[in-house]
């Protein structure tokens, strides 16, 4: 399996946080559950149409989404998710940054909470992208045919709410490996708790509370892929959970499993996605 990480323009840096390269043959087919990022996505295959579908836990089957010949925008997550892969598999990711799905359908972020749709409801160009990016073979190639489309779709639409953006404090909430509260949140910005949640429900399609969880239980998966035998309260007291029984909670929350299920069944594909974003 190969996986790779590109660094977008810096034109593209206010929306697209990275693109994530996978390539891999999946004969006869791999299914498998992905644990829950807090980040959206956008998914392009190139070279050659990628046999894959995937859903959120929980959610109607109208909300599935299919790859091949059109590319697909994966929505902002508050629960894990279900992938299929068939065959040779050539999947470019762009990875957005956490206010980047209002700016892409132009509508409060909660429309596509735990919700995938095929971009061409929102954007027919990207399918035409998609369409020449099957003839393209490197990856390279592909983001550099790529990229413009998307400099010029986000910069179209996003100038109107650069005043209230909230980047800055998603970035805060990143650094911080999202081990900080609502409260604490809002004195440190000089704003109330109130707005916060107003816009974080807007621009990012979740509560403060609800990204912040997200974000420290990523930190919690890559922590444990490095440890092979971990002290579990040694995690509980790292990323301030109140007990274990609260760790585990998101674990079930975030991958439907529990702790050891989870790494006993833990897939190569799921495994590297996560230590990438």
């Amino acid at each position: 399996m190969f996986t790779q990480v590109h660094l977008p323009h810096p034109a593209l840096r206010p929306f697209v946080k990275f693109y994530l390269v996978q390539q891999f043959n999946a004969t006869p087919g791999i299914s498998t559950v992905l644990s829950c990022k807090g980040l959206a996505a956008i998914q392009f295959s190139f070279k050659t149409p990628a046999v894959t579908s995937f859903y959120y836990h929980g959610t109607a089957p109208e909300d599935k989404v299919h790859l091949g010949e059109t590319p697909a925008i994966i929505g902002p997550p508050t629960t894990f998710g279900h992938a299929y892969f068939v065959g040779e598999q050539n999947l470019l990711a762009v990875a957005l940054q956490p206010t980047a799905t209002h700016h892409f359908i132009r509508e409060s972020a909660t429309a596509m909470t735990n919700r995938g749709i095929n971009v061409e409801l929102v954007e027919k160009e990207f399918n035409e992208v998609q369409e020449k990016l099957l003839g393209v073979a490197q990856s390279e190639v592909a983001i550099q045919l790529l990229e413009p489309h998307l400099i010029r779709f986000f910069h179209q639409n996003a100038s109107y709410a650069w005043k209230k953006d909230l980047s800055v404090i998603t970035n805060y909430i990143d650094q911080q490996m999202g081990l900080i509260g609502v409260e604490d949140l809002a004195n440190h910005f000089h704003l109330s708790r109130r707005w916060l949640e107003k816009q974080f429900k807007t621009q990012i399609g979740m509560s403060p509370k609800g990204y912040a969880r997200a974000i420290r239980f990523r930190n919690v998966l890559k922590h444990l892929y490095h440890m092979p035998q971990p002290s579990w309260m040694e995690v509980v007291a790292q990323f301030n959970y109140t007990d274990q029984s609260h760790l585990i909670k998101d674990f079930y929350q975030y991958t439907g499993s529990s702790p050891k299920e989870h790494f006993q069944s833990l897939h190569v594909v799921e495994q590297n996605i996560h230590q990438n974003f």
